[in-house]
C-alpha cells in the first residue's frame, strides 16, 4: 500500500489470519480485546465472526470526502490518498442481516464516534465501567 498499489484477497489473507489467531487466543484465556481493521467485504467479517459468539463488530460508516479530508490531514501516513478510490470500489457495507454487525456513523470526529462506539458496545442504561474489559467484545 505504501507504493501505491491496492491489496488483493490473496494480499489480505496472512492478516486476516492473524487476526482470527489472537481473537481465538483471547477468547481462550477467557481475556477481553479490541481490534481495528477494515473488514471491507462481507466475506472478511462473516471470517472474523464465524465461531466467536461473543465477537461483535463494530462499522465506522463515513462519506469518501471525510476520509479524503482525513487522509489528507495525515501526511507521512503509509497508506496513500491516492488508494482511497480503490478501497471503496471493494466495500460491501453491512446490510441488515448481518446482527453482530453494529453501524456507528463516523462523520463528527473522532470523540463523538468513540462515544458512539462505546455507546453501542453496551447495552442501553447499564453503566460503562471505568476501564474495566468487557468479556468477549472484540
Amino acid at each position: 500500500m505504501e507504493e501505491g498499489i491496492p491489496l488483493t484477497d490473496e494480499d489480505r489473507e496472512p492478516w486476516l489470519q492473524a487476526i482470527i489467531d489472537w481473537m481465538d487466543e483471547r477468547l481462550a484465556a477467557g481475556e477481553s480485546g479490541v481490534i481495528t481493521c477494515s473488514a471491507l467485504k462481507r466475506v472478511y467479517r462473516e471470517r472474523l465472526l464465524r465461531g466467536r459468539q461473543a465477537a461483535k463488530m463494530i462499522f465506522l460508516e463515513v462519506s469518501a470526502d471525510v476520509l479524503a479530508e482525513r487522509l489528507g490531514n495525515r501526511p507521512g501516513h503509509f497508506f496513500p490518498e491516492r488508494l482511497l478510490n480503490s478501497q471503496l470500489s471493494i466495500l460491501e457495507p453491512p446490510t441488515s442481516d448481518e446482527d453482530r454487525v453494529q453501524i456507528v456513523l463516523s462523520e463528527d470526529g473522532t470523540e463523538r464516534t468513540a462515544s458512539q462506539v462505546i455507546a453501542t458496545i453496551w447495552l442501553a442504561g447499564e453503566p460503562i465501567p471505568d476501564a474495566t474489559p468487557v468479556p468477549g467484545v472484540f
